[in-house]
């Protein structure tokens, strides 16, 4: 019996080690995601320090903003409800878009008017190659 309940702690140990040190990957996965894509446009847009900081914390709060989205609709699919996939997928684009024009606006403030019109081109650029990749 001792054994077992000595299993039983070691088992839940590892599972919360796990748990936690999956959270930690993903946030770093994160943060490079960010950190990456604040490089790419530092080079493209010539931002300024301010700018980059400034610009990181957008993008750090568009991914929080994107997480939290896809969670609710793992749940939603999940849960008894069961919204089919193709409703969560529309769900999710809905979401996406908001937290886009969001995201958006607040570059707009940042950037210069030069700047922001060359990060929509790139925007547009990426949108376009997405689509062409998908058919």
């Amino acid at each position: 019996m001792k054994k077992l309940v000595l299993i039983a702690v070691a088992f839940f140990t590892l599972n919360a080690v796990a748990q936690e040190q999956k959270v930690k990957q993903e946030k770093i996965k994160t943060d490079q995601s960010v950190d990456n894509k604040v490089k790419k446009l530092v080079k493209t847009l010539e931002l300024t320090p301010d700018q980059q900081e400034k610009v990181r914390l957008v993008f750090l709060d568009h991914n929080k903003e994107m997480q939290k989205v896809k969670l609710k609709i793992k749940e939603a699919l999940k849960a008894e409800n069961k919204m089919n996939k193709e409703e969560a997928k529309k769900t999710m684009l809905k979401q996406n878009d908001k937290i886009m024009t969001r995201t958006n606006s607040k570059l707009k403030e940042i950037l210069t008017e030069e700047q922001y019109k060359k990060y929509k081109e790139m925007q547009h650029q990426n949108k376009k190659r997405t689509s062409e990749k998908k058919y």
